[in-house]
């Protein structure tokens, strides 16, 4: 029924797409989780995330679900160093998501190519979350850390920011378990006092300010950057390649 609704509603892609692999009962609680077991809207909204998932968006040829490092304008985009995905876990066992803000340039690319890359890097997150049997409920989330340190109000992007709410609200909900605002200088207390209320009540108590020396209380060092005060070398270097099911996670 799902998949009908998909074509009849006229989704590019949707065809291509076939059966709906991707529901199951861990998506299903997820969503439920997200929108206070309202089931009706729970349903709506995976119907939504779905279409989008089946769409061609953000001026590519490729299915969101099929954007990677090939995409036009990815590779430039990962080259910067920006965001990475860590090979460790933080200390519940999440995959990390780091964002170094100073290396980012509001003006270096469209919004579309922000936007592909964004969703490169959640898809490329949700891919780790299949690589292991899951057994704590924690460990289906990402966490997320914006690095701080050495920022400039010229790196603040407030367009981006909106889109990647929106994204992980609509589309990947209940998958940020933690979000770790690190080293923060004094100016962003006024930024934050923006983005703050675009965020709901529940999301916003996820997020966290934390000093370089106390990321220990959430990752430990050998897997942590330099840069974060710890001792990995090793990086994703921008992702891993997306999987194509999401059963069980």
């Amino acid at each position: 029924a799902t998949q009908e609704a998909l074509q009849e509603d006229g989704v590019e892609g949707a065809a291509q797409a076939g059966k709906l692999e991707f529901i199951d009962q861990v998506m299903m609680r997820r969503f439920l989780r997200a929108y206070q077991n309202n089931a009706e809207l729970a349903c709506e909204r995976i119907l939504k995330m779905q279409r989008w998932r089946a769409s061609r968006s953000y001026g590519v040829t490729e299915l969101v679900r099929d954007i990677g490092p090939s995409t036009e304008g990815l590779r430039a985009q990962i080259d910067t160093g920006k965001c990475v995905i860590l090979k460790g876990r933080d200390l519940v066992g999440r995959p990390i998501i780091s964002v170094q803000v100073k290396l980012h340039d509001p003006h270096m690319q469209t919004p579309d190519e922000l936007t592909r890359f964004g969703v490169h890097m959640l898809l490329s997150a949700e891919a780790m979350l299949a690589e292991k049997p899951i057994l704590d409920e924690a460990e289906r989330k990402f966490c997320i850390i914006f690095d701080l340190q050495g920022v400039h109000l010229s790196n603040i992007d407030y367009h981006a920011c909106k889109r990647i709410i929106y994204m992980l609200t609509y589309f990947f909900p209940e998958r940020m378990g933690v979000c770790l605002l690190v080293g923060a200088p004094m100016f962003f207390t006024a930024v934050w006092h923006v983005i703050k209320p675009w965020l709901d009540a529940k999301t916003q108590k996820k997020v966290v300010f934390v000093r370089v020396d106390k990321l220990g209380d959430h990752i430990a060092p050998e897997c942590r950057p330099a840069w974060l005060g710890g001792t990995c070398d090793e990086l994703e270097q921008g992702s891993v390649e997306p999987v194509g099911k999401q059963e069980g996670c």
